[in-house]
């Protein structure tokens, strides 16, 4: 979600009126406990993690999270990030959701994607986002023995189902990630923006997101960019 600070608390020293800003996938969280003190917000170990998007919210007039589709949207500063001026916020906004879910598991990691293969056990690291059930174990066998391998796909009912003795054979060290912390979401962002790393987007009226969403079920690659005064 991209936004320009419109109004700002009493209390509030991280953005000033008219600042660039984006709201990624978390709005709230405890702020207590220690992952929410150390910048990992979405794993809030009191269960206080409020996602963006239709999650149930007392504190909004319909009682869920709009995310997206509201026309304004009233965050805690720490969870807002600065957009810079050099990257334009319709190629930003994705980077707030699907650009921190990849980057966050190759941060922690500690970053071997330098290392590119294609071939069994050349890789010292892999991430896949396949959002269906496959053959897992295959894929992970062209990771390098007590290398890592990481899922942030999300199949249908969140189930994947993992051959233990395959990947017993490639002794691939298995984990799944899912966003990353505030203060990642705010390093990648001026991460692409200073690397010139941007998102391929397609900018399409607000009217017609209905439409998008089935071209993206239906895997239809035949689209067209559209550019109205009004868009999402």
């Amino acid at each position: 979600m991209k936004v320009l600070v419109a109004a700002v608390g009493r209390n509030v020293t991280k953005f000033e009126v008219g600042d660039r800003a984006g709201v990624g996938c978390m709005v709230d969280s405890c702020m207590r406990c220690d992952s929410c003190t150390h910048g990992e917000e979405q794993h809030c170990e009191n269960g206080e993690t409020l996602v963006t998007y239709g999650y149930p919210d007392r504190r909004s007039p319909t009682g869920i999270t709009q995310g997206g589709y509201s026309t304004n949207i009233v965050v805690t500063e720490h969870f807002a990030v600065h957009i810079p001026e050099y990257i334009p916020l319709e190629e930003a906004a994705p980077l707030l959701c699907a650009g921190i879910t990849t980057y966050s598991p190759i941060v922690q990691a500690n970053d071997v994607s330098s290392n590119r293969g294609t071939y069994r056990g050349m890789l010292d690291y892999m991430i896949s986002t396949i959002p269906v059930q496959y053959a897992v174990a295959s894929y992970a066998s062209v990771v390098k023995p007590h290398g890592h391998f990481t899922q942030v796909g999300m199949p249908e009912a969140f189930e994947l189902t993992l051959s233990a003795i395959g990947l017993s054979m490639s002794r691939v060290n298995f984990n799944a990630s899912l966003i990353g912390g505030i203060p990642e979401t705010q390093e990648v962002i001026h991460y692409c923006a200073d690397s010139d790393v941007r998102p391929t987007i397609q900018i399409i009226p607000a009217e017609q997101v209905n439409d998008a969403w089935n071209k993206v079920v239906n895997r239809d690659r035949h689209t067209t960019t559209l550019e109205p005064d009004k868009h999402i």
